[in-house]
This record gives C-alpha cells, sequence and structure tokens, in this order.
C-alpha cells in the first residue's frame, strides 16, 4: 500500500450529491460497489456474486448472461428503485478491446480525435470494419525532430459486446452513464500525488477467465494486454495431474498458495527424489489424513511451469511497451484480482521479474457505512477494487474530468437531456414553492406596511427639522475648521523681520550683498533647474542662499567670510552653513624680490562668494 486512494478529490470536485453503483461483470464472478457522496465518499455496500448465464448458454460470455437472475442478485443487496436513481458505471472487460499508441502533432480536439481514430484503422491488427467502435485518451507529450506531438492510446471493440451490456439492463429500463474498460478504470485507485512525474505502473490481473496486463502512465492506461490464460487454466493442470477435480484444485491453490521451498527448481532431478523420498519414508504418508493433501515440494513443481508462463508473458509485455515508448520502463507492478488471493504468487513474480511488485490494498482511503464490509467480503475484497474503480471513474466523469466511455453518443445526449429535464423540473418546484411563500408574504405584510407607512411619515416630519438644525450646525463647524486651520497655518510661518535683522547685524561692512534667496527645499539655479528631469521628493527644510562681494585680497576676503560665517552661527537662526572656497591665484612677487612680512601677497580686488545654511525655525529656537 503506501497510499490511499484520490476518493476526496474526485468527490469534492463535483459537488454534487449523488450514489453510485459500480458493476464489473467476470467470467466466473460479477463484482459490485455502492457508493454515496455523502459528507465525504463512503462505500455503502460491496459484494460479488456468480455471473449468472441463461440455462442453454454454450459458452460463458455478455451475450449470455441471464437479466432477470443478474438483477434478482443485486436487488437482493441493493433496492432497485435506489439503483435507478443512482448513476451506473460498468466494466468492459478488458479481453473485449484492443489498444495501439499512436504520435501526432499538437492539434485541436476534434481534429485530433479523427485524426487518432484514423490513424489507428490504418495500423490495427485485424483490420477495422464497420462494426467497431473507438475511444481515445491522451497518453502523454514527446517531441520528434523538433516538432512537439500528442502520444494518443486509442482503444477499440465491437459494438456488439456494447449491445450486449445495454441489452442487461433493458429489464429495468435504464441507461448507464459510462461503459468503461476495467483496465483504464484501474489507475483511479492510485491517487494522483502517488504517481511519480511521467511514471509508468503495470497492474497484473490474473483472473478466472484471462491474464491481463496493462500500463499505465500518469494515471492514464497506455498498453493493455488480455491472454486467454487464468486461474482456471492453472487449477485444470494442477488438478489432472494430481487426478483430482478442476474444484478440488480450485479449493488446494487458494489454502496453500504457492509453497517455498529450498530446493532450486532448475534441478529437476534432485526434486523428483526428494518428492519420492517424502511420499514413500516410514510415517509420511500424506495422502492419509485427507484426500486433498499434497506434498509441499510437489504442488511447488507442479506450479512452476505457470510462473514461467507468467513471467515470460509479463516480460514480453514490458519489452513491447518499451520498444513502443522509445525506451520507457515500468517502475512499479501491482497485483490485483484473484491472483492476489493466490499465497506467495506476488513475492514469487517480484523476485523472478524483478521491480517493485505489491498487492492492491482493498478499498484504500474510502469510507465504510457499515463497520463490518470488510468482515463481509472477506476473502473476496481484493476482487472488488476493480468495482471501486469503476465507481470513481463515474465520480471522475461528473467532475468533468475525462474518461474512457462507450456509451453510444445518441444515448449520452439522451442522458443528458433527461438530467436536464429533472433540474429543470426540480428548478421548477422550486421557484412555484418560492413563488407562493413571497405571494403570501405579501399579502400578510401588505396590511402591516400600509399602517407603518403613515407612521414612518409623521416621524420623518418630526426628523426633519433636527436635520436642518443638524446641517446648521454642521456648517458651523466646518467654519470653524477652516479658521483654526488658517490660525495653524500663520502661527507656523517665520518672524521675518528678527530673522532679517539677525541677518544684517552678521553681515561685516566689508561684504556688499548682491541676492538673498530663502525657499523650501533645495535652492537650484534656472538652469540647474531646468536640467533636472527627475522630480526627489518633497523637501520642507527652509534653506537660505547669499549671493555677495567683497573688495580686499585673497587673504583679507577668507578671514572676513570666515568672520560672517561665525557671527551667523552666533544668532542661532542659522545651521549648517555651507561657504564655497574662494580660487586659488598666484602670488604677486615684487621686482624688490620676494614680499615683507607685512606686505600683501595677492592683489586686492572684487571677489564673489555664496553661502548656503538652514533656517532654523522659530518654534525650534523656543
Amino acid at each position: 500500500g503506501g497510499f490511499t486512494a484520490d476518493v476526496s478529490n474526485v468527490a469534492d470536485r463535483g459537488r454534487v450529491t449523488m450514489a453510485v453503483v459500480a458493476i464489473d461483470i467476470g467470467l466466473e464472478n460479477t463484482k459490485i460497489a455502492w457508493l454515496e457522496q455523502k459528507n465525504g465518499l463512503q462505500l455503502l455496500d460491496a459484494f460479488l456474486f456468480k455471473t449468472p448465464y441463461l440455462s442453454a448458454a454454450p459458452r460463458k460470455d455478455l451475450s449470455q448472461i441471464d437479466p432477470e437472475a443478474f438483477w434478482k442478485e443485486i436487488a437482493a443487496r441493493i433496492p432497485l428503485s435506489r439503483v435507478k436513481r443512482s448513476q451506473i458505471g460498468i466494466g468492459l472487460p478488458s479481453n473485449l478491446i484492443s489498444t495501439i499508441l499512436v504520435s501526432l502533432p499538437k492539434m485541436g480536439t476534434s481534429e485530433l480525435s479523427s485524426a487518432a481514430i484514423i490513424e489507428a484503422k490504418r495500423k490495427m491488427i485485424p483490420a477495422s470494419t464497420s462494426e467497431h467502435l473507438f475511444e481515445w485518451s491522451i497518453a502523454g507529450e514527446s517531441v520528434s525532430a523538433n516538432v512537439n506531438k500528442y502520444v494518443v492510446v486509442v482503444i477499440r471493440t465491437e459494438k456488439g459486446f456494447i449491445q450486449n451490456i445495454l441489452d442487461i439492463f433493458k429489464p429495468i429500463d435504464v441507461i448507464p452513464s459510462l461503459i468503461i474498460p476495467s483496465c483504464c478504470a484501474i489507475p483511479a485507485l492510485i491517487p494522483k500525488d502517488a504517481w511519480g512525474k511521467d511514471e509508468d505502473m503495470a497492474f497484473i490481473d490474473l483472473g478466472a477467465g484471462n491474464l491481463n496486463i496493462s500500463i499505465c502512465r500518469s494515471g492514464r492506461l497506455v498498453l493493455t494486454r488480455s491472454l486467454g490464460y487464468s486461474l482456471k487454466d492453472i487449477a485444470t493442470d494442477i488438478g489432472g495431474q494430481l487426478g483430482i477435480t478442476k474444484d478440488e484444485a480450485e479449493s488446494i491453490i487458494m489454502e496453500e498458495g504457492i509453497p517455498l521451498v529450498d530446493f532450486d527448481p532448475k534441478n529437476k532431478v534432485a526434486i523428483a527424489d526428494e518428492i519420492m523420498r517424502q511420499k514413500y519414508d516410514v510415517g509420511r504418508d500424506l495422502s492419509a489424513a485427507s484426500g486433498h493433501a499434497i506434498n509441499p515440494l510437489e504442488l511447488r513443481m507442479l506450479w512452476q511451469a505457470h510462473i514461467e508462463r507468467t513471467v515470460q508473458e509479463l516480460r514480453r509485455s514490458f519489452i513491447f511497451y518499451k520498444e513502443q515508448s522509445e525506451g520507457r520502463r515500468i517502475e512499479r507492478i501491482y497485483c490485483l484480482g484473484g491472483g492476489s488471493l493466490v499465497k506467495n504468487l506476488s513475492p514469487v513474480l517480484s523476485d523472478l521479474v524483478g521491480g517493485q511488485l505489491q498487492l492492491m490494498p482493498p478499498f484504500s482511503g474510502l469510507k465504510t457505512a457499515k463497520v463490518n464490509i470488510y468482515d463481509e467480503a472477506s476473502g473476496s475484497a481484493e476482487f472488488l477494487n476493480s468495482a471501486v474503480s469503476i465507481a470513481l471513474s463515474v465520480y471522475a466523469k461528473s467532475s468533468k474530468i475525462p474518461v474512457v466511455n462507450f456509451l453510444p453518443a445518441e444515448l449520452r445526449r439522451k442522458e443528458a437531456a433527461s438530467k436536464r429535464n429533472l433540474v429543470l423540473f426540480a428548478a421548477g418546484i422550486c421557484l412555484v414553492f418560492i413563488f407562493t411563500l413571497v405571494g403570501a408574504n405579501v399579502l400578510m405584510r401588505r396590511g402591516f406596511l400600509q399602517s407603518s407607512i403613515s407612521a414612518v411619515e409623521a416621524q420623518l416630519n418630526s426628523f426633519k427639522n433636527v436635520k436642518d438644525h443638524l446641517d446648521e450646525l454642521s456648517r458651523k463647524k466646518d467654519n470653524l475648521n477652516r479658521q483654526l486651520a488658517k490660525f495653524a497655518e500663520i502661527k507656523q510661518n517665520l518672524d521675518w523681520n528678527i530673522l532679517l535683522k539677525k541677518l544684517s547685524l552678521s553681515v561685516p561692512q566689508d561684504i556688499v550683498l548682491t541676492q538673498i534667496v530663502i525657499a523650501k527645499g533645495e535652492i537650484l539655479s534656472e538652469a540647474a533647474r531646468e536640467g533636472r528631469l527627475e522630480s526627489k521628493a518633497e523637501d520642507k527644510t527652509l534653506r537660505i542662499r547669499i549671493n555677495a562681494r567683497i573688495l580686499a585680497d585673497y587673504e583679507q576676503a577668507q578671514e572676513i567670510i570666515e568672520n560672517f560665517k561665525a557671527a551667523m552661527e552666533k544668532t542661532g537662526y542659522f545651521a549648517k552653513i555651507n561657504i564655497p572656497p574662494l580660487g586659488l591665484e598666484e602670488i604677486v612677487v615684487s621686482e624688490a624680490g620676494m614680499p615683507s612680512e607685512n606686505s600683501a601677497i595677492t592683489r586686492p580686488r572684487t571677489r564673489e562668494f555664496s553661502l548656503e545654511a538652514e533656517v532654523v525655525q522659530i518654534d525650534e529656537k523656543k
């Protein structure tokens, strides 16, 4: 196991409560699963019964089933009234279909359907006729010669097989919702998250009538082989060699399975000697106690030929798939059906075939409506997995998940129309009921509303005066808020008189101011403003920029400017004062040589400089 079936996904996506009856008709036994979506997906019942055939049936197949006896068996566990109200899914035996893989360029759904079926008709052997039906599904994608392609599996069956199934439903006048090949439904038991990316799995169903080998990729059938080799053949062969009936041999197979022995099956001489020694050794006459008792080593050797044939067919199928799929390999193998009940069959096959071979756990992940449902199905639970998988496929179909469905197109339209009519009928009843309730409610409340309207109008008149008074108060409040906002704005303004007075007292007499700019944010020249492309975030800092001139030599000018800066800082109204340094110039050398100690080394001239600083707000000073 290691996982639970992905039942919640298909149940939740539909969001429509419904019951499903799933039917899987086998050569010897018919499996039934009854599920209902009610507070999650529940298994209401699961059982099997001997497939009933007509008394004069020359062979066992779908055309020879007795419909009356068939539905009588089902009605003993599920009332036919419940069956008719349920969605019904039925499995098409794997031996009645054939498959082929075709690779086609990507195209629309309708074009892909036509192209896939035409390609399958051209390649399938034996040749297709007008009596064949086709369904298809996308198995994956591939790339060939830089062309993206779909890998499509096309499934073929005969119209007669489908008609045989529909004939079974005539006595109860019901149309099934889904006719799906059993091998296409089995992957539904594996949840999506349990499939590896692009992983291939094989399912081995050794049943009473056939050995079915199905290979699936990411939950979709890719290849299936149905061989006319089964447990019935094994029991017949073992019974013949032991001199007992087929039924007695089947009992031994179910009870003993495949005995595990220490001898090498290839050393047949040593094994024959050991069997003879055990048979005729004193006190070891195994036939004395029971007519069905058998030497384990002898039973193991009778199994050997059938084990080798099964392994050979598995390897042949895997090699064929590897060639068809350009080198793909099987990752996991699951054993189900009657073969899964044979003791030690799975481990023996796993050792010989290789890979991870395991049993498919029965009813995995399903809630059950009856606590004893496992006890009732004891000894046959593994058989019922195929029916459960068909039920899950019906829920997937109702959730708009693509599934293979061989139900004829005209019956699909009839089913859709009946569902639509049922929905419309139910909707009509609901509407009539709703309109009746609404009309009665209107009549009852009409008188009450009329008497209430007068009272409400009187209250509205009294409320009108109150409303007018509230509107007047609201207007006064708005005017007051506007005035308060203006006062707050005035309060934040600077006292420009004090600021300019402090600035004028700080300017030395040797400095002539040419320009003063006070503004919020960065102060730029006209050219700089025109050249800036990107706008910066708003800067509310108040700044001052001063352009000035001074007539003095370099040393005197530098000293006067520093005194000016110190005087501005001392006022406390200016911070972060920045004065770019004056440009350097050549030292004047007189004809007498180096200048004296008190003489200037640069000539006096008019020098321009600028100053930038942040203005400290009045409220910050306080």
